[in-house]
């Protein structure tokens, strides 16, 4: 099969929701590789062509519409698949897949402040990231979802400690190319992403995406869709119905693998209750008094 690597890039303008080519890639086409703005200055590299690893990176001049070597950024192996997040102007590499197959296992910082250098931020015994992705919420970097990464880990920047988030309910199988976007510092968009084809199977397609917001120090996900009421996360453990009723609302929530945790028979709107079960994936399923029921699938912090 020819595969054509593209080097063409583009810029779009959000007033007039257009997009305009800029200068090409300096360097040579190919697929997953990574991007990232550090401190107004893009920067973009790895990846592979035809099979081949790369580890070059290049800096966009806005200004001078050109691209830049930028080669004290190559100090790390040849991979594909990496995941990148930016923390206060530093980014953040995690894993990626090198040549003979091998799996990285490191946290990789660039600090500009440090000089144009990649260094070794944290090692991830058994990590297996390729094709993830990773969001900043709240100076917190998350990442997962490539390779044999079939959830989410949490890496603090400041204490360097890496801790289970936990899985989003539909995409326990996505194990390669989801997306992932952060539109301010406390919210956060991850979705889409599919399974690898395997002995000539079909590959599944996801297109559920989740959105995670910061309440007080936690990131909470829920998943977005039309509903006549919403549960709402205030602050860690306690949440509110959000709708327009005067007649109070039911709201029942169980375990993501349906064992009852608690039922409130009587919920006003804008009212704040408390849920004191474990930190979990629950299903909170709220009544109006018409009878008609929501569904939302919640990642419960205490």
């Amino acid at each position: 099969m020819d595969f054509t690597y593209h080097q063409d890039f583009y810029r779009y303008d959000p007033l007039t929701d257009t997009w305009a080519p800029v200068s090409d890639f300096g360097g040579e086409g190919r697929v997953k590789a990574v991007a990232f703005v550090v401190d107004s200055i893009a920067y973009a590299g790895t990846g592979s062509n035809s099979g081949v690893m790369l580890n070059d990176f290049w800096k966009y001049d806005v200004e001078g519409n050109a691209w830049t070597l930028v080669s004290s950024l190559a100090n790390i192996d040849p991979m594909q698949g990496a995941a990148v997040t930016v923390v206060d102007d530093i980014a953040y590499l995690i894993g990626g897949r090198g040549n003979a197959g091998i799996f990285f296992e490191d946290i990789h910082e660039f600090d500009p402040s440090l000089g144009e250098t990649w260094t070794v931020r944290k090692t991830i015994p058994g990590l297996a990231l390729e094709s993830g992705a990773a969001f900043t919420l709240d100076h917190q970097v998350y990442f997962g979802y490539g390779g044999n990464a079939s959830n989410l880990q949490k890496f603090d920047p400041e204490t360097n400690a890496v801790s289970d988030f936990g899985s989003l309910p539909g995409l326990e199988s996505v194990d390669r190319g989801p997306v992932a976007f952060a539109i301010d510092s406390a919210t956060a968009y991850f979705g889409l992403g599919y399974t690898s084809v395997i002995a000539n199977q079909p590959a599944s397609y996801r297109n559920q995406f989740w959105k995670l917001e910061v309440v007080g120090t936690s990131a909470v996900p829920s998943v977005q869709r039309p509903a006549f009421a919403k549960i709402t996360p205030v602050a860690p453990g306690s949440y509110k119905v959000v709708g327009e009723d005067t007649a109070p609302y039911s709201v029942a929530i169980h375990s993501i693998s349906g064992v009852p945790v608690t039922l409130l028979p009587s919920v006003m709107a804008q009212t704040t209750f408390e849920v004191a079960a474990p930190t979990g994936i629950y299903v909170f399923t709220v009544r109006n008094s018409a009878g008609e029921t929501y569904s939302e699938l919640t990642f419960h912090a205490r």
